[in-house]
């Protein structure tokens, strides 16, 4: 389980309307000039509670013209979605690489990554629908880069479909956007932060990203990807007085919400949606002004490894508004889902589960043995899917250094406990350090490995 890699084989359905194409799907409608093409990448087989990632090449729609609306779920065989209750989409994230050299789409933000990342959903289920008039400029000879994570809740082997749903609209008037992914963590690998939790009823935690606008512009559709505990998350313009531009608000499922009920659990439940921005007219901004994109999270709980980031999708204005601390445009609205949900994260305890005698995910306290206890500082080696000292106890103030030497990417993640924290995805050696100084229990898994490995750590 999370050991082994999904074969891709050739699919073998056809479906009416449909092209078989190695391993996709493909269906399409055409209506004058706009075609709305349906494509899939699989299957993927998922073992019992497997938690699966991978970077796949996946097929394009093929044709020069401009993106204007844009989709993923996860559907079965017979092209039905399939219910969080079975398998999780956790993310997916599509980038052009543009043609021959890579710098045909370099990234808006992070100018390390030689891709243009240009959609992506996860658990808050995002979708692309630019306002009319604008769209995504692609090219029949674009190669895209699709990044995805799943995890199977089930005790039987699953077998999904990643399929995405892509408008495009050959008409050259169309105004073409330029997507900026605004990253809090500043591009780092991982895209990951901790929130640690200082226990103070109604306290915020905000974490921020200051981003250059490379020129004069309008925005015109934006919004959020966060995890759980996240408020929301803004972008706002420092000089004129902080003022939110843009908010993207989160809301979260109701208490009977499939979500609560799944087993294992990768981190707190995320949200079931997030807030889009939109506006035909667009918000303007200036070239060289600094706006600062802020995620603000639940501060009193511990939250580990979460992310946020604003999907921006801006165009050129050769003719920017001579008022620079404006009003937002009459046009402008911010949107939810017409779902039902809750607007403030819900206090969540995410457990350790692991497999009873019959296979079967079940809650435990901590890994079976007796604790191990360490004077001072110490290390605990990562290795053979385990963690060495299951059971460890520390004095306060100690740093514990996990190391990991197997092949296999493992992390260290805070299920629950005084404090948050959480590690990137490690293996060869590499070494993640953490000092303990609140008192309690730590209960940690690698949220790769959530049903095989799993340690307590007792802060005395």
């Amino acid at each position: 389980m999370g050991r082994l890699l999904p074969r891709i084989l050739p699919v073998v359905l056809i479906l009416a309307g449909g092209t078989l194409v190695a391993g996709e799907l493909t269906r399409s409608t055409a209506s004058g000039g706009v075609r709305t093409v349906t494509l899939r990448y699989g299957p993927i087989s998922l073992h019992p509670y497997q938690v699966d990632r991978g970077t796949v090449w996946p097929q394009t729609p093929r044709m020069d013209g401009f993106i204007t609306k844009m989709s993923a779920r996860l559907v079965d065989a017979q092209g039905d979605e399939i219910p969080v209750s079975r398998v999780m989409l956790h993310h997916v994230l599509f980038s052009n690489e543009g043609g021959p050299s890579p710098t045909d789409r370099p990234d808006g933000s992070c100018p390390d990554i030689h891709r243009e990342r240009f959609f992506g959903r996860g658990e808050e289920g995002r979708y692309l629908d630019l306002p009319d008039g604008y769209g995504y400029p692609i090219h029949s000879g674009d190669r895209w880069r699709m990044g995805w994570m799943l995890m199977n809740h089930t005790y039987r082997r699953e077998t999904a479909y990643i399929e995405y749903t892509v408008t495009v609209d050959d008409n050259p008037d169309l105004v073409p956007v330029k997507p900026f992914w605004l990253d809090v963590t500043h591009c780092r690998g991982g895209a990951i932060f901790s929130v640690p939790g200082n226990g103070v009823p109604g306290a915020a935690y905000t974490k921020a990203v200051d981003w250059r606008v490379p020129w004069d512009g309008r925005i015109v559709e934006a919004g959020a990807h966060l995890h759980g505990g996240a408020f929301g998350m803004s972008l706002r313009q420092p000089s004129c007085g902080g003022r939110d531009l843009i908010r993207s608000r989160a809301l979260y499922g109701e208490p009977d919400d499939p979500v609560y009920r799944v087993l294992p659990v990768l981190h707190e439940p995320g949200p079931i949606a997030t807030s889009t921005f939109r506006s035909p007219t667009g918000l303007g901004v200036r070239g060289g002004d600094v706006l600062r994109a802020v995620a603000e999270y639940d501060g009193e709980r511990p939250h580990p490894a979460v992310m946020a980031m604003l999907h921006v999708y801006m165009v050129r204005d050769p003719e920017p508004s001579p008022e620079r601390c404006g009003p937002p445009p009459d046009d402008a609205t911010n949107t939810l889902p017409a779902i039902l949900g809750r607007s403030d994260p819900p206090a969540w305890t995410v457990p350790l589960t692991a497999l009873d005698p019959k296979g079967r995910a079940k809650t435990i306290s901590g890994p079976p043995g007796k604790p191990v206890r360490a004077g001072g500082d110490t290390t605990v080696d990562v290795v053979g899917f385990r963690f060495e000292q299951p059971r460890l106890t520390v004095p306060a103030g100690s740093t514990v250094r996990w190391r990991f030497d197997d092949a296999v990417l493992h992390n260290v993640t805070v299920a629950n406990g005084p404090s948050g924290f959480g590690s990137y995805n490690l293996g060869a050696g590499r070494t993640f350090s953490q000092t303990l100084t609140r008192r309690g229990t730590y209960r940690l898994f690698c949220s790769l490995h959530p049903v095989e490995m799993q340690q307590v750590v007792t802060v005395r």
